[in-house]
């Protein structure tokens, strides 16, 4: 989960260096959460949740028009 958090916020400041998106919000969170495949007693587990909302620029909209 870890991995997956630092590929999201990796890949929200390469489209910000690249001009093609800003960053608007970044939200975190620690749920909890149960496994039914564990074998011992399915206490709930701490997971960590990110949401990144980025916005798309003009630069991005000008790519996708001359690469699509």
């Amino acid at each position: 989960m870890e991995t997956a958090i630092i590929v999201a916020v990796d890949t929200a400041n390469l489209l910000e260096r690249s001009k093609y998106a800003t960053i608007c919000r970044v939200m975190t969170d620690n749920v909890d959460t149960t496994m039914e495949f564990r074998i011992d007693t399915g206490a709930p587990i701490r997971r960590s949740r990110i949401c990144i909302t980025i916005r798309r620029t003009e630069d991005y909209t000008n790519w996708l028009k001359d690469n699509i």
